[in-house]
């Protein structure tokens, strides 16, 4: 009996959701599109982090830079954002040769700056 009280309850409830969406004049077609967009935006993020994992481990395995001391990379389609601080110019200009030869970079910005070693 309980179960064919809920079969009953929630036939009645998903019949009023259908109701509703065909008399509120939803178009479902646009819902479609807005899906396609979520998921070519979704897309677009995953290539970012992959370009920006490729950057980050060939920054890394130069031993000249201490990539945890501070470059940050960031992607935007496939231009590649250099940021933080390194110790020299030829460390700056490393930076950007190397994120350059990553596959899939198309441009770099470089946003390195060079931190002094000054000391007190």
């Amino acid at each position: 009996m309980r179960r064919t009280l809920f079969v009953f309850l929630f036939g009645l409830i998903a019949g009023i959701a259908v109701i509703f969406v065909l008399d509120s004049g939803v178009d479902l077609g646009s819902m479609g599109d807005s899906a396609s967009e979520v998921l070519d935006d979704a897309e677009r993020g995953a290539r970012h982090l992959q370009l920006e994992a490729r950057v980050r481990t060939a920054l890394a395995l130069q031993k000249d830079f201490d990539l945890f001391g501070g470059i940050g990379v960031s992607a935007e389609d496939d231009t590649i954002t250099l940021t933080g601080k390194v110790g020299s110019e030829d460390q700056q200009a490393l930076a950007e040769l190397i994120a350059k030869g990553v596959d899939g970079v198309g441009a770099v910005i470089n946003e390195l700056e060079i931190q002094s070693t000054e000391s007190d």
